[in-house]
């Protein structure tokens, strides 16, 4: 019996309670966007937590803490810029079915 999975429980059943709980561990439907951004969040969150690493940055960039903290922060609203169009299938099927 494998010791990481519950009796009674199926793989399966703990995949999808990781996935509703976390919302950055993604779904099936999930675009290639979402995905990008749920990732840069979570490494520049990462960065703002952990004292070290914003200190290394600020060194690094030649800024003062405070100052790095407050671009990271900034860029958590779009980390990966504003996000593409959205195509309507909708529309390109009417047009199909119009003479």
């Amino acid at each position: 019996m494998d010791p990481f999975v519950r009796p009674g429980g199926t793989f399966a059943a703990q995949i999808e309670h990781l996935i509703t709980r976390y919302p950055g561990t993604g779904n099936p439907d999930i675009t290639k966007y979402e995905w990008a951004t749920n990732h840069h969040r979570d490494t520049l969150a990462t960065f703002v937590g952990h004292h070290d690493m914003l200190c290394s940055l600020a060194v690094v960039e030649n800024e003062s803490l405070a100052r790095t903290r407050l671009k990271l922060l900034n860029k958590m609203r779009q980390p990966c810029g504003k996000p593409p169009a959205v195509e309507d299938d909708d529309e390109d099927m009417s047009e199909m079915h119009d003479p």
